[in-house]
């Protein structure tokens, strides 16, 4: 810290290099971040869907009977597993057509199931359900 004792008896010169030095590694530390944050949206998606154009993905319309939702559909392709994002914190992994899940409360949560391949490029659909 610049605030010690040792770096209030450095000579001028070294406590402006060291606070150069702190400000250039601050820097690439926010660049390194930024660069980390966009291969990850890139990779998950942040950007909108993932469209691998290997797979076909397609989904039915949401069955609700009162907090229990079912979701069927179909995917094409060499489909290794599916996750399932239900729009309330709760994601489920290799869980392949149909799948169902049951909400805790009422509102409206986007569902969104994404199908890999076996080099883990996904291709996303998203479908909206209302839980009364």
């Amino acid at each position: 810290m610049l605030n010690n004792d040792a770096n209030r008896h450095m000579p001028f010169s070294n406590r402006a290099e060291m606070i150069q030095n702190k400000t250039r590694y601050s820097s690439l530390r926010c660049s390194l971040l930024a660069i980390c944050l966009l291969v990850v949206c890139c990779t998950v998606g942040c950007f909108g869907e993932v469209q691998n154009p290997n797979l076909q993905l397609n989904l039915n319309v949401p069955t609700v009977k009162e907090k229990d939702v079912s979701l069927n559909g179909s995917v094409s392709g060499p489909v290794q597993r599916l996750q399932w994002e239900w729009g309330d914190g709760h994601t489920d992994m290799h869980h392949f057509f149909p799948a169902s899940h049951t909400y805790n409360k009422p509102g409206t949560y986007q569902i969104t199931v994404t199908a890999f391949d076996s080099t883990n490029k996904g291709s996303s659909k998203s479908v909206s359900v209302e839980i009364k």
